[in-house]
């Protein structure tokens, strides 16, 4: 009786283990389809559209940089350029080495009007990735053309 109760018990824990890796990959289709989404509707011009699937892709999975780093990209096209900064830094906070977040904070500080923390923005996303045309492109008509 026993061997049987443990043998229903195992195959109850396979059950359960291999739910749970089904959940897992429908969230993660889930939150890809949502990325997607949000893509397709910022080349479309649609930043409101693309604000709402990358926030939910967001809810989805919190610690995907790239989103939160898309995310601020359309709160700057709409000039709401702190909410940006928020959203970039969260990025960063993710991903240290996610160089277009720390270039795109950048761009934020300047509409801003914070030169100077945009400089060090770039110059920390040539440290990241030093073939980086458009921070290079930045430092150059700054003055500061080396990013050290």
């Amino acid at each position: 009786m026993k061997l049987d109760l443990d043998k229903s018990l195992n195959q109850l824990m396979k059950y359960l283990f291999l739910l749970c890796a089904l959940c897992v990959s429908v969230a993660n289709l889930s939150y890809a389809d949502d990325a997607q989404t949000a893509i397709d509707s910022a080349v479309k011009g649609e930043y409101q559209k693309a604000m709402e699937y990358f926030e939910k892709t967001i809810r989805l999975k919190p610690a995907y940089a790239e989103a939160h780093n898309n995310l601020g990209f359309m709160y700057g096209k709409i000039g709401e350029h702190q909410k940006a900064i928020e959203c970039y830094e969260e990025a960063i906070y993710i991903d240290p080495e996610l160089a277009i977040a720390h270039y795109n904070l950048g761009v934020a500080y300047e509409a801003i009007g914070e030169p100077q923390k945009a400089l060090a923005c770039y110059k920390e996303a040539l440290r990241i990735q030093p073939d980086y045309p458009e921070a290079r492109d930045k430092l150059g008509k700054s003055g500061k053309v080396s990013p050290d």
